[in-house]
């Protein structure tokens, strides 16, 4: 039960971001992927910050990032799936919507390998005090430069054009 109170935050950021990210994304376009993961990357650094300073003596310091970078993480998830299939030709959205969703899923599972062996890999056989703070530093360093990479993605990738009659 304490566990899954401590990701409440990012539970609740992620779902009052979800809410918003439709207005948002009707304004800014594909960009709104790049205000997600901006912020999301804001909430990760946000994290690293409190076990660079020690702060986790009290789980009520990693409340704020948690709920910047599930509110980031809603910015992006909520909608992609619109962005990306908003230029596909009506008859190729199933075939599209399968491949977005097979990308998705398989993004997950080598994100969470990609983090876990990061982690895992900083531990020695015999963990030493502040072994467990620093391997959790290098995975969320690695989460801001993936957010990072993905918002500069974001910005020189092509804009497609939509079909004609659409």
């Amino acid at each position: 039960m304490d566990s899954g109170l401590v990701f409440l935050p990012l539970g609740i950021g992620y779902f009052a971001s979800s809410a918003l990210s439709g207005r948002i994304a009707a304004r800014l376009g594909r960009q709104v992927i790049t205000v997600g993961t901006s912020v999301a990357a804001g909430g990760y650094a946000v994290l690293v910050a409190t076990t660079l300073f020690g702060a986790l003596h009290t789980i009520a310091w990693v409340i704020p990032g948690l709920f910047i970078a599930g509110a980031g993480m809603g910015f992006v998830m909520a909608p992609l799936p619109a962005i990306v299939l908003a230029g596909t030709d009506p008859r190729h959205a199933a075939a599209a919507s399968g491949v977005l969703n097979t990308a998705q899923q398989a993004g997950n599972a080598i994100g969470v390998a990609v983090i876990g062996a990061v982690f895992y890999g900083s531990l020695d056989a015999q963990p030493a005090s502040g072994a467990y703070a620093h391997a959790f530093t290098l995975g969320l360093d690695l989460l801001v430069g993936l957010c990072i990479v993905v918002a500069a993605a974001v910005q020189i990738l092509p804009r497609v054009a939509s079909p004609p009659g659409t």
